[in-house]
């Protein structure tokens, strides 16, 4: 049997086990939860709840109170709107009441409302084509506050020249690289999508570049980096309006200036690779060309074909063209100027006229087009024709009659330099069939052809 001491233990006990689990029961608020969660973009509206541990329900009487930044009497907040961009502090406090007793408490916590502050930029200049970018940050407020990830509130709008030119979102940072255009930015960052929360504008910021536009405008890119010997180019600094820009060349040719927004370049009178440099604020930007000779000559023969009856006789009349095509030359061309003026060279039927000279035209010619798949093609026409009279010999046999005529160039006040040998040639079978050949054109004519002309 049990001691009285030992049932006095055990009633102790018991009283003790039962007013324990009677506190433990007792409701109380643990915790404080925000919808949405902490941090938000000012403007957001948010409502903070009681996170309730213990007995509700076991005939306890519950009340609720909010207090600091938010209010109400219920579980849940009122809604509050965050629109400034600070710290919202909630005080929540429980209170119950059962047989008599009754206990509360309350616990703390806050939500941060955040906004873009500031947008700052770790340089202001960089070169177009460099490797170089800007990176804009975007700085929040309440400043001095660890608020966390706020990337995917974050909005962006890249301005150039005062129009916006990109959206984009998602992230702290924006980086302008160097593959833009050139011209002067301002970056602008917000935080979420209500009207209250601010734009924030960055400081002006320049990608530093250089155009160029050839002086001609055959061929029709204009803007291309292969120039013949002496053409010119305008190179214009970008954006337009800047002040303290320099220049300089590395390589042949000449600069009108070395300083100011825009300057002609002018190419060397050879070929030649230079490259061009402006500066601007310690950035530079280069350009580089390739200058290239006139390299091949070709003829499109128009018209008819000259030819008198009954007489060995052909003759046409073409246009000419200086190659290549992606180019243009700015400068006096001419045949067989210089002497020693071209012999003819002759085989066969042709034996007995061999050493005549070919006439100098004395014609200098200038280009006036540049015709893709032909070439830059010169002011007038050639004509190439032989008539061997009413005294040719006969009978008539194979051969042939070819004048190597040289072709020139010039720029003003400067000499002649060679730069191709033309063939005109003439050949003639038995039948008196004579056909004439230059640089890519040709025409026949049969000895009894009716008479024709041009």
């Amino acid at each position: 049997m049990e001691s009285n001491r030992f049932k006095v233990i055990k009633m102790v006990l018991a009283t003790i086990l039962f007013f324990t689990a009677e506190i433990l029961a007792c409701p109380e608020v643990t915790g404080i939860t925000f919808s949405p969660s902490s941090p938000q973009p000012i403007g957001e509206s948010v409502t903070a709840s009681m996170v309730v541990g213990g007995d509700t329900a076991g005939g306890y009487e519950v009340t609720y109170q909010w207090e600091e930044d938010f209010s109400g009497v219920g579980e849940s907040s009122d809604a509050v709107v965050l629109n400034d961009p600070i710290i919202y502090d909630a005080k929540a406090t429980l209170k119950w009441t059962k047989d008599g007793e009754s206990g509360e408490n309350s616990v703390y916590d806050f939500i941060v409302a955040f906004a873009v502050d500031s947008v700052t930029v770790d340089k202001t200049i960089i070169a177009k084509g460099s490797t170089d970018k800007i990176t804009a940050t975007a700085n929040l407020a309440p400043a001095n506050t660890a608020i966390g990830d706020v990337s995917i509130f974050m909005q962006w709008i890249i301005y150039k020249d005062d129009s916006s030119i990109i959206e984009t979102s998602g992230s702290e940072t924006y980086e302008l690289g160097s593959d833009n255009e050139a011209g002067k930015y301002k970056i602008s960052a917000k935080a979420g999508e209500k009207e209250v929360s601010p734009w924030k504008k960055s400081e002006e910021i320049i990608v530093f570049g250089v155009v160029s536009e050839t002086y001609v405008l055959k061929p029709a890119n204009t803007d291309r980096k292969k120039l013949g010997i002496g053409e010119d180019v305008f190179l214009k600094s970008k954006p337009e309006g800047l002040s303290t820009v320099t220049w300089s060349i590395s390589g042949d040719g000449t600069l009108s200036s070395d300083s100011g927004n825009t300057v002609t370049f002018s190419a060397s009178e050879t070929a030649s690779s230079p490259e061009i440099t402006a500066s601007y604020g310690g950035v530079n930007c280069s350009v580089s060309f390739n200058v290239i000779e006139p390299s091949g000559f070709v003829m499109n023969k128009f018209g008819g074909t000259y030819h008198i009856k009954d007489i060995p006789s052909v003759g046409m009349r073409t246009y000419m063209f200086v190659t290549p095509d992606d180019v243009n030359f700015g400068m006096f061309f001419a045949e067989d100027i210089v002497p020693p003026t071209a012999k003819a060279t002759c085989t066969g039927y042709f034996n007995y006229t061999k050493d005549y000279v070919h006439a100098p035209s004395g014609v200098e010619h200038l280009v006036v087009d540049v015709v893709t798949g032909k070439g830059n093609q010169l002011n007038g026409y050639d004509t190439a024709a032989m008539s061997l009279g009413n005294n040719f010999p006969t009978p008539f046999s194979a051969g042939t009659f070819t004048w190597s005529i040289p072709w020139y160039y010039k720029f003003p006040g400067k000499g002649y330099k060679k730069f191709i040998t033309i063939n005109q040639v003439f050949t003639i079978d038995a039948t008196g069939k004579l056909t004439v050949s230059k640089a890519g054109a040709s025409a026949s004519a049969n000895l009894n052809d009716p008479a024709s002309g041009y």
